[in-house]
């Protein structure tokens, strides 16, 4: 697994440096955020591409707006060894509706925090 994954260039920096992830960092939950039309989306595009290509870390994508609904999918002006790269990953897209796909949580096989977690028992929200 690649330690460092390049995502862009930092803003102002003279003379211009690497803007740079841990790809170890991103072993646990991580979650990305940022101002309507700040750049998040693109950002998070471009860190999930260098994740599927230079490492093996397994990932989940909540995406209720489908920004990443395509991210199995290979462009044509892709370079060859990367679209290789990228077109030998197991990428699932999963859709609300779809039959052929469906999506399923085994809620009574979750430990116990994990349902106590989705169903918010115990959080400032019921008391």
């Amino acid at each position: 697994m690649s330690r460092d994954l390049l995502i862009g260039t930092l803003v102002d920096s003279a003379p211009v440096t690497p803007a740079r992830v841990l790809a170890p960092r991103l072993n646990r939950h991580t979650f990305w955020c940022g101002e309507s039309c700040s750049g998040e989306t693109y950002a998070l595009g471009v860190l999930l591409e260098q994740v599927l290509l230079h490492t093996r870390l397994p990932l989940v994508v909540l995406d209720p707006n489908s920004d990443f609904s395509r991210l199995g999918e290979v462009r044509h002006e892709a370079p060859a060894r990367e679209a290789a790269e990228l077109a030998a990953r197991d990428v699932r897209v999963f859709r609300p509706g779809d039959p052929a796909r469906p999506l399923h949580a085994r809620f009574l096989r979750m430990p116990l925090r994990s349902r106590v977690a989705l169903l918010q028992i115990g959080s400032k929200a019921w008391r």
